[in-house]
């Protein structure tokens, strides 16, 4: 684990950020008039301020690593990246069995056909995902990007629903964490695609699979339901590892 000084700091974060989101979420109330109660979440706060101020001079240390090159296909050259997506995307598959046998989604709205629909996209996420990690771990050749752009779909039409469905509540902090991961999850996926296709690179691929990971365990924190947890858990792992193969290429060269 010490090749992954940058994924270590972001689990940290994350774990860190989790336990602030839970913290401001819990709700004390006086006994005596009934009222909700403030809470005192400034050390807290400071907290996770020391920490993202570790991991952005952490980055900012091994930023040289991750030089822009275009021409560098994601390659999974390690055990412990390859086993952390394969276990995210076979928890994506086994969400989207559940949602198909339960008739249920994460979405609350989402019943009967939209249901199995996303179902569907969450299966056919994850087999694509497995198919990269299979051709991006066994191949000498440029791995080929585009199985990567069906978890893209599949998270931009969670993103679209889930914002159909929360778009009118006035409370915004019930539902920004959410979707800001939501939103993340596409564009890492995206920029993650492109490095087979020489249109991105490694350093924006790191800074998006980062912010991701730590709004997917935010998200997790948050989470109302088994399957909204499970899906953002599975989200999370699939960005770890992804984290942990950029991170584990930049420190090979």
């Amino acid at each position: 684990m010490r090749n992954y000084p940058v994924f270590l700091l972001t689990v940290f974060f994350a774990a860190n950020c989790a336990m602030l989101r839970l913290y401001t979420r819990l709700v004390a109330f006086d006994p005596q008039t009934g009222l909700p109660l403030p809470r005192r979440s400034l050390w807290f706060i400071l907290f996770v301020i020391i920490c993202a101020a570790a991991l952005f001079v952490a980055a900012c240390r091994y930023s040289n690593a991750y030089a822009e090159e275009r021409a560098q296909p994601l390659r999974f050259e390690s055990k412990f990246p390859t086993t952390l997506c394969t276990i995210g995307a076979f928890m994506l598959i086994g969400i989207g069995i559940l949602s198909a046998v339960t008739g249920r989604t994460m979405l609350v709205s989402v019943l009967g056909e939209k249901s199995i629909i996303l179902s569907a996209f969450n299966i056919f996420a994850g087999i694509c995902v497995v198919m990269f990690v299979i051709t991006a771990r066994g191949t000498r050749g440029v791995p080929n990007g585009l199985p990567l752009l069906a978890p893209t779909c599949c998270f931009a039409v969670e993103l679209v629903l889930f914002y159909h469905e929360t778009g009118n509540n006035p409370v915004l902090a019930l539902f920004f964490t959410r979707t800001l991961a939501l939103a993340f999850l596409c564009l890492s996926f995206v920029y993650l695609a492109g490095l087979s296709f020489a249109v991105s690179t490694p350093r924006r691929c790191v800074w998006l699979s980062s912010l991701a990971f730590v709004l997917s365990v935010c998200a997790v924190a948050e989470g109302s339901d088994l399957l909204s947890i499970l899906f953002f858990a599975a989200c999370a792992v699939l960005q770890g590892g992804f984290l942990a193969a950029l991170e584990h290429k930049a420190n090979s060269r």
